[in-house]
């Protein structure tokens, strides 16, 4: 009983945060000067609204606030940052703060030869290999060097486990890590250039396609970037 009470909660809050956050969004629109503050406040709103609305129903909420994912990310990011840093960028505008803080921003994005992994959930040892609950890699395509690979893994206490991936490589991580369910805030996520691991990690992809694969773009959805590359 007081599980649905405290989702009723949430439920009637969700009209008023979004109204807020469209507010919130429009001066960020009308005043470059004052766009840090507002992203940061309309940041703190998506924050409060992601938490109560139901695992799944994220993006199609998003979508009624007329702007996409990487907005949201943005506006998220900057309200989590320390307040000396948002002091720090504050004047500049929305566009030039972000570039401040571009290693931020850029972290779903690696660089040529880079690959980025992200781990959740508990340390799983086996066989003296460290893996976690959950783990997710990504690194650009050398064939079309604006979209990226994705490759995720679910692995269980007793070693088994499960593998996802796209079918091409896309534009951005980002949808796809919302979709799979993968927790981008609270992962560790970690850069690394390290050739040989992109090759490892790139080779196991394509050796777990033969062994019935599960794409995330399998699922009945279509992801907005209709012009994926194909590799």
């Amino acid at each position: 009983m007081e599980n649905s009470i405290m989702a009723n909660d949430h439920s009637n809050r969700l009209p008023v945060l979004a109204e807020e956050i469209r507010i919130e969004h429009q001066k960020v629109l009308a005043a470059a000067g004052a766009g840090i503050a507002a992203a940061r406040a309309a940041g703190a709103h998506l924050i409060e609204a992601k938490a109560a609305i139901p695992h799944g129903a994220w993006l199609s909420w998003l979508a009624g606030l007329g702007f996409g994912v990487r907005t949201a990310q943005n506006y998220m990011k900057l309200a989590r940052l320390p307040e000396a840093t948002a002091q720090r960028i504050a004047h500049l505008g929305l566009a030039r703060g972000l570039r401040e803080i571009a290693d931020q921003s850029d972290l779903l994005s690696p660089r040529s030869g880079e690959i980025v992994q992200g781990q959740a959930g508990l340390k799983i040892e086996i066989d003296d290999v460290e893996l976690y609950e959950r783990e997710v890699y990504i690194w650009r395509s050398s064939q079309y060097p604006d979209f990226f690979w994705l490759f995720a893994l679910d692995t269980d206490q007793d070693g088994s486990g499960s593998s996802v991936t796209v079918r091409k490589p896309v534009p951005d991580a980002v949808w796809y890590l919302e979709h799979w369910g993968f927790p981008i805030e609270a992962a560790r996520w970690e850069t690394k250039r390290d050739a040989g691991l992109i090759s490892c990690i790139a080779d196991l992809r394509v050796y777990c396609h033969g062994g019935g694969w599960i794409y995330w773009d399998a699922a009945g959805y279509a992801p907005p970037h209709a012009s994926a590359a194909q590799e």
